[in-house]
């Protein structure tokens, strides 16, 4: 009867250190995803903050532009330089915490898509320009946006030119 006993309780231990190790290795998967979704939430709010930071710096240049067509500000190259320089760096920025979430970003990617955005046709290249270096551009007469000086529809209302 001794015998039986022991033998039941060598086998409970044993059942109770497996309990014990399947139980460590859930918490630890837990913990695993648990960090996983903390560092995308962190993202997420650190990309959502960006976002707003380029909206707000967008805002600011079509205020400089707006007071440019009011008169209020003399055209002046380096504070609309500066401004379209902040937006660019908060649009890669963006775009490189958008990767991070992807989780895509190899070193051989990256060259790949820089040589892609090289090759990337720009918009007003080749026009003539004037004297302050700007293309020459063909002004729509019903919603007043600029276009490319060979364009026969506006880019942004769609009629005809």
């Amino acid at each position: 009867m001794a015998d039986f006993f022991d033998k039941l309780m060598k086998d409970a231990k044993k059942t109770a250190a497996k309990v014990a190790d399947r139980t460590v290795a859930t918490a630890n998967i837990a913990k695993s995803k648990t960090l996983e979704t903390v560092d995308s939430v962190k993202l997420e709010i650190e990309m959502k903050k960006m976002q707003k930071d380029l909206d707000k710096e967008y805002q600011v240049l079509g205020q400089i532009v707006y007071q440019i067509e009011k008169g209020v500000l003399n055209r002046d190259d380096q504070i609309l330089q500066a401004s379209c320089g902040r937006i660019d760096r908060c649009k890669k920025e963006l775009e490189e915490l958008e990767h991070k979430k992807k989780g895509k970003k190899s070193a051989e990617e990256a060259p790949q898509a820089q040589k892609e955005e090289e090759h990337r046709e720009k918009p007003f290249q080749g026009y003539e320009k004037d004297e302050e270096g700007y293309p020459m551009m063909k002004f729509c007469p019903h919603c007043k946006a600029g276009n490319p000086p060979d364009a026969k529809v506006c880019v942004y209302c769609h009629r005809e030119l």
